[in-house]
Formats: structure tokens, C-alpha cells, sequence
């Protein structure tokens, strides 16, 4: 009793250094826990009297009716309730310190009432332990004796219970909002030189791909996508491009069968090769939120723009590209942007708001004036949609510019041979946007700093040779070759089937390209009224003015087959010219995906390719009345001559009598890529010619700019009519290859035709061989291997070269 009366007495006491003992402890907690909770009342206590106050003066001033009208006597339960929701709403602290108060309550509480309820020798410090030991642990109240004590001991226990419980579900709610955060994509991004997608489309999972390729030999690269979708949305399309397969089984392909599964379904699945691909949910347009994702250690900028259907949509995508671009330049003043931006735009008339805002780090590059350039192109020389699609993207060869010191003092046509694995065609003489220079003068020389642009597989499977091979070659003299060339018509006949939003910047873009007189009929369903109205844009652009073109207008459904039959011309009120046509008598044939099913890939290609088999078909039936109105006039004795019929490429059909009738396949324009297997199955003219993946090609640009911002004025340079341009020339151009010209001569290495195409100011970059269909040339049609070794050329061959015209 002694003992315990000496513990009491020294737990009140104060040592002889002045310190106070458990019990002053325990009072200072108390103190200060009593403080907060009565400051925090206090405060509570005084909004309510100032808002009572407030109630009654608003009573006293006013007219009976407006105090009834504006105040209202609230329940004291009902103002807790509101004042609770308000703390617990904006402070992010409430739920803890509100656990924490109520758990001090409990101790305080049920110290204070046990001290009463224990024995005398029980003291204020131990009561207090006793009790945060029956909140803490349930078991510990078990060891109470007397009635009274249990039964406080009890009620402490169960708050204890209840304190548990609830600092339970906050520290798992906290988790789990910590988990969503980083789930949802609000995660920050530590990246250096990672390339950065702001947006997301259906172009950007073929953006992510050519990316993958390009940096497949580096082990692969970051990319991180912020766009104001949910993450795990964004995630979902990834993983399943990712998980696609192959359509067809190599096992279901005949043995013998020379066609591989790549040709005949390749995989469109998507393949990362090492690259880490990063998605963050956010507004790409506020600066925290690009902040977020470390845009100033960022290697490039991708913008891309969203999907539109009409022109209004478009220039709402485009306003938001120039915000966005004014958000950048805001990072960028603060010197915290070090490299460029590739901005994606809908319609080629704003690029000047972009260029004007910010001219020193954006590249601005137009989808929609890419794919209408590149289809013109490839609609007048057929088989070149082929080429192209492997020059802008990364499966086969593509540029890359490089120093070399063994070169410097060389002339551009003497190392057209120093380079095994690769093709040069062309200088870049700078760090400027438009440093680059195609296809320069043979005269030109090579500088100190100067970077052959070559065309190669990746930037290090190429090197200069020794230089052995005689440049001297391509000397000879091409006269006797040139007088049996013959030259591409002037007068070019085109269709055009469907309608898109950019149709006035193509044909402007085609007036350039063809010959005087040429004719543009345009089939689609649009009355001939509203087609002018179209072309300004409403009002935005000018008159339509061609100089070159005479513009046929044709209204009806290009999946009609009735309408593909015959084409009738039609004035601007809508009435019958009496002029027709068929499809025997064009030159080029384009099949475009319709404004109407633009957003739509699947409903788009599906037209698309119903109207192709109805081409084909048509085409079919126009070729065999052909061939049986002039097997009855051979039987008849009407021909000049007793040959046969002959076959050539392209499809042209020629009567020895002279008559000679165009069959041209028609190019189609493709958004899916899953759509090429179709085309593959049903084995048309239009898939062993050409089809143009516009939303593919526009993908493999953009992810050429942002590779090199260089990049930009080349491939513009390439697909405009302005420039040089990649041209198919037959290789009567630079070799005799006439019946009458013997073996020896018709054998000649690549090298050797490339020398002789520098005698024209071309640059040759491959070759396609008559017997070979372009789907099964694979790396003929650009950066060929073997460039030495010789090989016999036919008739039939064709050579690709980049050339001024």
C-alpha cells in the first residue's frame, strides 16, 4: 500500500530539476487537445450567432413578405450535418482529424470516468493509459472488475471498435484513390528524351508503331501519350491492335504456292520491338497537365488532331491546335521546350495561323493535303502507291542523312556508286527546316558539313565503299535511246468517285500536274449547285479557277453499277450536256473515301470496295466486247495485219490494226488496314496496282517529322507538283532493249542505270521487273541490293527515279 501510495505521490510530484512527471505530460496533451477542440467550436459557435444575427437585422429592415420570402429558421441537427459536409468537402485533412477528435473524446471521456469509478490509489496518468489500452485493444477490458467499471469499460471498448473501424475504411479509401489516381493516368511521367503524343485518334496507334519501328535498332524508345480520354480506354486499344493476328494460316496456303502469308493477309497487328508506351489522362491544353508528363525533357511533340467529318469540324480541330501551339510557346518562353513540335492540321488554309504563332519550333503538316497529293500522284502513274507507302514509312527503306568525310570534294554523280546498302538522293546543307535538297545538279560538290540524304534500311546498315566501281559508265550516249522512248501522253482523261472535304485543293494540286485540256469527271452525289458552294468552303475560299482542266460534273451513286456504266455530263443548273463517257476512255481512275462515312473507316472501305469490284467488273465486260469486236474483224479480213491480240502491263489492250483502248485500274483510297486483306482475297487489278492507306501514310509522315523535322520539306517536296517528284520511267529511257538489241547490251548492273539516269538529272532509287507483280518485288522497288552485280532488262521494266518532271 506503501508502495503504490509512493507512485501516486511522485506522478503528481515535480522532480527536483524542475520537470514535471507522467502527469504533467498527460496535462499538457490534454491541454492541447482540449485547445483545438474548443477553438474549433468557438468558431463554429460564432458563424451560427453571426448568421442569427444576420436573420434578425434582415427582419427588422425589410417588409414581412421578403423576410418570409429570404430567411429561414434552421434545425441545430440540420447545421451540423451542413457544416460537417462542408469540412469533410474542402478540407482534405477533415476525415483524419475528425478521427483523431473523436478518438481524444473517447480517451478523455472515459479517463475522466473511470478515475471516479477505480479505486483510490488509481491516478489520472493510469486511468488514461487504461483507457487508450480499451480503444486500442478490444481483449484488454476483460481483466475490469466491478460492476461500474465494466460497464464503462465496455462502452469504452466498443468506441474503440468503432474508432478502428473507421480509420480502416479511411486508410483504405485513401489507397484506393491513390490506386485510381495512378490508374486513371493523374500519375506524374519521369521520362528524358521520351517522344510525346498530345491527343488521340485512330491514327495514333499507327503513329506508335512506325515509332517502334524507327527505333527498333536502339532497343526501342518512350513514348507517352496525354490525351483527355480515360487511360485505361487508351490502354485497351493498344493492347488489343497488339493481340491481333493474322487472318489467314501459313498452313492453309497450297504447298507450291509461291504467294507468302505476308503478301497475301500481313499481320496488321501492332508491334512495340523494346518500345515502352506510357498513357496519361489530362487536358493536353493546360500546362499542368503537360507538366505532368515532363514536356521539357521531351525529344518531340506529336499534336495530333481529333477525328472531324466536315469543314466546320475542321476548323473547330484546327483552333485547337493553335491553342494548343500557344500553350507550348507559353513553355517554351520559359525556356523550358527544347525540341520541335509536330502539329497536325485538318485543312491546309490554316497552316498559316500555326507558321505565323510559332514559325521556329512547329512542323505543320496537313492530313488531308497529304493524302490528296499523294492520290494524284498515284492515280496517273499506277503501281506507285507501292513505292511511296515504303518510302514514307519505316518497314523498308526510308531517309537518313549523314556526314561523310571520305565524300567531302566528291561530285553528287560520283558517289551515286559509294554506297552498297543505300541510295543518295540528295544534300542537306544545314541544321535549317528547309536545309534539305533533292536531287541535285551532277556538278554539285561536296562540302565540309555536308549530310548525304540516302535511302537506306536504319541509319547503320550503310557506309561508303571503296570507291572501285567505274563511275565512268553512264557516259555513253543516249541519243540512239531516247529516239525510241515515247513519253507520257499530254491530254490526260481522270475520274474521280466519291467526294472529300479537300476536293478544290486537289484539283488545284492536279491543275498543276496535267497538260492542257486534260478532263476531270467528278462521279458523286452531290447535286451539280451545291459542288460550287463546296469548293469556297462557304464563302472561306475563292472561286475555283483552273487553267489546265476542263471539270466534268456527274451525279449518282459510284455503287451503283447503272451509273459506272455510262457517265453522263452535267452543267452547273444539273441539265444533260449530251457528252458520255466510259470507263475504257480515262486515264486514271480514283476511288475516294466519301465525306459521308469519313469518321467511319469500316463503312468508308466498304464502299470503297464495292465500288472497286464494280469497276473491275464493268471494266471486265468493256475488255472482253473489245476483244470480241476484233476477233470478228480479224475473221472478217477487216485487219491490217494477221497478228493476235496482245496483253501489256497496265492493262492497256493493243490491236495490231491500230486501235488501242486504256483498261486502267483504278487507285482506291483504304483507312483500314485490315481492309487490304479484302483486296488481297479478291485478287482485282486494284490491289495488284495501287490502293493508298491514307490514314496509315499520314501516321508514317508524322512519324518521319518527328524522327527529323527535317523530314517535312522532303517528303512536301516529294508529294507536291512543284519539285521533285518520284516518277515510274520505262527503262527504254536509258537502254535499248528493242528485238533487235542483242544480250550484251540489255545487260547492264543497277549502277549503270542509275549513272545513265544522272544524264537526265534523276535520281534512281529501284526498279521493278515486267514479270514481277509490284505486291512480290519486295526491296526492288526501293534501295535494291546487288546494285552492282549485272542483270539482263527486258521489255516491260520500269525504273523509279525522283526527278524535276
Amino acid at each position: 500500500m506503501e508502495d503504490s501510495t509512493c507512485i501516486t505521490a511522485s506522478s503528481l510530484s515535480v522532480d527536483e530539476n524542475g520537470n514535471g512527471g507522467p502527469m504533467f505530460f498527460f496535462a499538457h496533451v490534454f491541454s492541447l487537445g482540449w485547445y483545438f477542440i474548443i477553438k474549433f467550436l468557438l468558431r463554429e459557435y460564432k458563424l451560427v450567432c453571426t448568421k442569427y444575427r444576420s436573420e434578425n437585422t434582415l427582419g427588422k429592415t425589410m417588409n414581412v413578405e421578403i423576410e418570409q420570402k429570404h430567411t429561414r429558421k434552421f434545425r441545430w441537427d440540420h447545421y451540423i450535418y451542413y457544416r460537417l459536409d462542408y469540412h469533410l468537402s474542402t478540407n482534405p485533412h477533415a476525415k483524419p482529424n475528425l478521427l483523431l477528435g473523436l478518438t481524444f473524446l473517447l480517451i478523455e471521456i472515459g479517463s475522466v470516468l473511470l478515475f471516479f469509478a477505480s479505486p483510490p490509489n488509481q491516478t489520472m496518468s493510469s486511468t488514461i493509459w487504461i483507457a487508450w489500452t480499451y480503444v486500442a485493444d478490444p481483449g484488454t477490458h476483460a481483466d475490469a472488475e466491478g460492476a461500474v467499471v465494466r460497464l464503462i469499460s465496455f462502452g469504452i471498448t466498443l468506441g474503440g471498435m468503432l474508432i478502428f473501424a473507421l480509420t480502416i475504411g479511411i486508410v483504405s479509401e485513401e489507397i484506393g484513390e491513390k490506386l485510381d489516381d495512378m490508374k486513371k493516368g493523374r500519375a506524374r511521367i519521369l521520362e528524358n528524351d521520351h517522344i510525346l503524343i498530345l491527343g488521340w485518334s485512330k491514327k495514333c496507334l499507327t503513329i506508335i508503331q512506325q515509332l517502334a519501328l524507327a527505333n527498333e535498332n536502339e532497343g526501342g524508345a518512350v513514348v507517352v501519350v496525354l490525351a483527355d480520354q480515360d487511360k485505361e480506354s487508351m490502354e485497351s486499344q493498344l493492347t488489343n491492335a497488339s493481340d491481333e493476328s493474322p487472318a489467314i494460316d501459313d498452313d492453309l496456303i497450297p504447298v507450291g504456292d509461291s504467294r507468302t502469308n505476308d503478301k497475301i493477309s500481313p499481320s496488321s497487328s501492332l508491334r512495340l520491338l523494346g518500345t515502352e508506351v506510357l498513357f496519361r489522362s489530362g487536358n493536353p491544353l493546360l500546362e499542368h497537365d503537360l507538366h505532368r508528363v515532363s514536356v521539357s525533357t521531351a525529344k518531340a511533340i506529336i499534336c495530333v488532331s481529333a477525328d472531324v467529318t466536315d469543314e466546320s469540324s475542321a476548323d473547330v480541330s484546327d483552333s485547337k491546335m493553335l491553342r494548343q501551339v500557344l500553350t507550348l510557346k507559353a513553355i517554351s518562353a520559359a525556356r523550358l521546350l527544347n525540341c520541335h513540335v509536330v502539329v497536325e492540321i485538318q485543312d491546309i488554309d490554316n497552316s498559316d495561323l500555326i507558321h505565323l504563332v510559332a514559325p521556329k519550333f512547329t512542323e505543320v503538316m496537313c492530313s488531308h493535303d497529304i493524302i490528296g497529293r499523294l492520290m494524284i500522284q498515284v492515280a496517273r502513274q499506277p503501281g506507285l502507291a507501292f513505292v511511296l507507302e515504303e518510302l514514307i514509312g519505316f518497314e523498308g527503306s526510308e531517309f537518313y542523312m549523314k556526314e561523310w568525310k571520305q565524300l567531302v570534294g566528291k561530285t553528287f554523280r560520283e558517289i551515286t556508286v559509294r554506297f552498297d546498302n543505300a541510295v543518295p538522293v540528295g544534300i542537306c546543307s544545314g541544321l535549317g527546316q528547309n536545309s534539305a535538297r533533292l536531287n541535285p545538279d551532277n556538278s554539285y560538290v561536296i562540302k565540309e558539313g555536308d549530310k548525304i540524304l540516302v535511302l537506306a534500311e536504319d541509319e547503320f546498315s550503310y557506309t561508303v565503299n571503296d570507291g572501285s566501281y567505274d563511275a565512268t559508265l553512264g557516259n555513253e550516249d543516249l541519243s540512239s535511246v531516247l529516239a525510241n522512248w515515247t513519253p507520257l501522253l499530254k491530254k490526260e482523261k481522270l475520274l474521280f468517285c466519291g467526294w472529300r472535304r479537300d476536293m478544290a485543293d486537289m484539283i488545284k494540286e492536279l491543275d498543276l500536274s496535267v497538260s492542257a485540256k486534260s478532263e476531270l469527271w467528278l462521279l458523286n452525289t452531290i447535286p451539280t449547285q451545291d459542288r460550287q458552294e463546296l469548293f469556297r468552303d462557304g464563302g472561306h475560299k475563292d472561286e475555283l479557277q483552273v487553267e489546265n482542266l476542263v471539270i466534268k460534273n456527274v451525279v449518282g451513286n459510284p455503287n451503283v453499277r447503272r451509273n459506272l456504266e455510262k457517265l453522263h455530263d452535267l452543267d452547273v443548273t444539273g441539265k444533260p450536256t449530251g457528252e458520255t463517257a466510259t470507263l475504257d476512255e480515262f486515264d486514271s481512275l480514283l476511288i475516294l473515301a466519301d465525306i459521308a462515312n469519313e469518321n467511319d473507316t469500316q463503312a468508308a472501305d466498304s464502299r470503297t470496295l464495292a465500288c472497286l469490284l464494280l469497276m473491275h467488273h464493268v471494266q471486265k465486260e468493256i475488255l472482253d466486247k473489245r476483244k470480241e469486236q476484233a476477233v470478228m474483224k480479224f475473221r472478217s479480213g477487216l485487219t491490217k495485219n494477221n497478228s493476235s491480240l496482245q496483253l501489256h502491263e497496265r492493262g492497256k489492250i493493243q490491236f495490231y490494226d491500230g486501235i488501242s483502248y486504256n483498261i486502267r485500274p483504278p487507285i482506291s483510297e483504304i483507312l483500314d488496314v485490315r481492309t487490304r486483306r479484302l483486296l488481297q482475297v479478291a485478287d482485282c487489278e486494284g490491289y495488284a496496282y495501287g490502293y493508298v492507306m491514307s490514314n496509315q501514310i499520314v501516321s508514317s509522315a508524322i512519324a518521319q517529322v518527328a524522327q527529323d523535322r527535317r523530314m517535312n520539306s522532303v517528303l512536301g517536296e516529294i508529294l507536291s507538283a512543284n519539285g521533285n517528284e518520284i516518277y515510274i520511267r520505262d527503262i527504254s529511257r536509258y537502254i535499248e532493249v528493242g528485238k533487235d538489241t542483242t544480250k550484251e547490251l540489255r545487260t547492264m548492273s543497277f549502277w549503270d542505270i542509275a549513272l545513265r539516269a544522272r544524264q537526265h538529272n534523276e535520281s534512281a532509287v529501284g526498279y521493278k521487273p515486267f514479270k514481277l507483280k509490284y505486291v512480290d518485288c519486295g526491296k526492288l522497288l526501293l534501295n535494291p541490293p546487288n546494285k552492282s552485280v549485272v542483270r539482263e532488262w527486258t521489255p516491260g521494266d520500269v525504273v523509279f527515279v525522283i526527278s524535276l518532271s
